[in-house]
């Protein structure tokens, strides 16, 4: 799998990340491209952006004392991925 990103944002399509980084004009060298070949790469990039999450919204203490934590959406950041939030609301509906 194959996803592109400029600063704050991820897309699925290199042109639409492209796009991004002209309309905020920024030089090529600002759009990366990072591919996942399996499971266990996927996990260990989640793992490393949870790791520099912002601040101030650290990961609430309730995660460490529930099996499966699912975040209210209305507070749920902007960095987030769509795909992400779209499955906590499946979870929220079980």
């Amino acid at each position: 799998m194959i996803v592109w990103n400029i600063e704050n944002r991820f897309m699925a399509h290199k042109a639409d990340a492209d796009k991004i980084r002209k309309e905020r004009k920024l030089p090529p060298s600002e759009l990366n491209k990072i591919t996942i070949n399996n499971r266990d790469e996927l996990a260990e990039f989640l793992d490393g952006m949870l790791q520099y999450a912002k601040p101030d919204r650290p990961i609430p203490k309730e995660a460490e004392k529930v099996k499966e934590y699912v975040p209210d959406l209305e507070e749920a950041p902007d960095w987030i991925p769509d795909f992400i939030k779209e499955d906590w609301k499946n979870r929220q509906r079980k």
